[in-house]
């Protein structure tokens, strides 16, 4: 620790306190800026159901399959839902003939219908693609009619291995990769235009369903490419959920908004739980650490806000109440490191050395102690994060991101608070709980 002149210190102090007001005033309050609403990095946070109401979705099944069927189509559903945006999503059979989806509420109240028409989007059925624009057209034809030996179809439930996005320099498009059987029926259908059908009509129109001829035999993906990012996500979400072997009503899907008291209870408790550990933590520092205390508090609260800012920004992230457990274990090793290092800092003091050499030697000897210890936090994270799902990626998430962020903090950010604050304090010795000192 050493003195930074008052110039110099008041110039880090007042970056430092910027940094920190405008952090938490973007995380906690929300205001308008300009003609947009900005929704503060809390209320950003995607919530889990456990901790907010959510909404539901049914869908009647009217196509139903085998179980090995019905299994897939589920899994189906629920990635291209979590591919959306979702990142709390359970999907599960209700009754004979419904299927029930569990999922996290948007955050934005304006999002509402646009999130209700890609929900039901999914359910306009089975993609097909057809070398004749036939919709009647098929490869088991009712008893008395003759099959067609010339006709093809591709059927996506069967057909169809994987169905992505694909961007290049100018365009963005769709990318269609065919199983075996598929890449034989493609190539069967070179040089001829195919005809694309969802849910047994002509998709997205009965005067725009041609698919540009195959000209390679050899071909084993299908290409549409289109200028505009919207059509792209429209056709991608129809065709994937096209895949699914089971036959969804269009027309019978069903959206609810769940005011769910338990969920709130349990949101309101987990905050209040948080917000008093945390607080009981604070004042614990202030009485046993002194002034070393207010360094700790300001790096913390920094650290918050960018934390805050980077789990509203990942897309994988849902906040629950295991979460608020995970910032609550945060706060307690983040406590207890500091502990440590000031009660090193006490003891080379109480030997006779002084404030300044009693803080560097206390920093240290600890030094081992807070890498270990992060490291160790870091890894765990990492792998809740990379392994887990729903509400365990965002306590993985969080548990890396602090050791990350309490490895700046406890070793570099909180020093240069420390000298800020020794450049100010005339009787530091009392001010940071410690002796005179020798002058070592």
């Amino acid at each position: 620790m050493k003195n930074l002149g008052k110039v110099k210190a008041i110039i880090i102090s007042s970056i430092i306190a910027l940094v920190m007001v405008l952090g938490l005033l973007m995380t906690f309050v929300p205001m308008n800026l300009g003609s947009k609403d900005f929704e503060s990095f809390a209320g950003a946070l995607s919530k889990s159901t456990t901790i907010s109401g959510g909404m539901s979705v049914e869908y009647t099944i009217k196509e139903s399959g085998d179980e090995k069927e019905l299994k897939s189509s589920i899994s189906i559903l629920t990635d291209i839902i979590r591919d959306y945006g979702f990142k709390d999503v359970t999907v599960y059979v209700k009754g004979e003939d419904k299927i029930r989806v569990d999922l996290n509420e948007p955050v934005l109240v304006s999002e509402r219908s646009q999130v209700e028409e890609f929900l039901k989007s999914v359910a306009q059925g089975k993609l097909e693609f057809k070398n004749k624009d036939d919709v009647t057209a098929t490869m088991t034809p009712a008893e008395g009619q003759e099959l067609d030996p010339n006709l093809i179809v591709i059927d996506a439930s069967k057909h169809i291995d994987k169905i992505s996005k694909i961007h290049y320099s100018q365009a963005s498009g769709i990318q269609i990769d065919f199983n075996k059987e598929g890449k034989n029926l493609y190539s069967a259908a070179v040089n001829q235009p195919l005809y694309m059908f969802v849910g047994g009509a002509e998709w997205p129109s009965s005067d725009n369903n041609e698919i540009t001829a195959n000209k390679d035999a050899s071909a084993t993906s299908m290409y549409l490419m289109f200028n505009s990012a919207d059509v792209v996500d429209s056709y991608y979400y129809t065709l994937r959920a096209g895949m699914m072997s089971i036959g969804l009503d269009k027309d019978g899907v069903e959206i609810v908004y769940n005011e769910n008291r338990t969920a709130l209870i349990a949101q309101v408790s987990g905050i209040v739980l948080s917000a008093v550990v945390v607080i009981g933590l604070i004042i614990l520092a202030a009485i046993k650490q002194k002034g070393f205390a207010i360094a700790n508090i300001v790096s913390a609260l920094i650290v918050l806000s960018l934390e805050m800012f980077l789990l509203q920004a990942m897309g994988w992230v849902v906040i629950g109440f295991s979460s608020l457990f995970a910032l609550v274990a945060v706060s307690l090793v983040y406590y207890v490191l500091n502990a440590v290092i000031y009660s090193s800092i006490k003891a080379e003091n109480a030997i006779g050395k002084s404030i300044a050499t009693s803080v560097e030697d206390g920093f240290k000897k600890n030094l081992w102690v807070v890498v270990d210890t992060l490291v160790a936090m870091f890894i765990v994270g990492f792998a809740l994060a990379t392994t887990t799902t729903g509400e365990l990626v965002g306590v993985g998430t969080i548990l890396a991101l602090s050791a990350v962020f309490m490895g700046v903090t406890t070793l570099l950010l909180n020093r240069v608070i420390l000298n800020c604050i020794y450049s100010f304090v005339e009787n530091a010795t009392a001010f940071f709980g410690l002796t005179k000192g020798g002058q070592k």
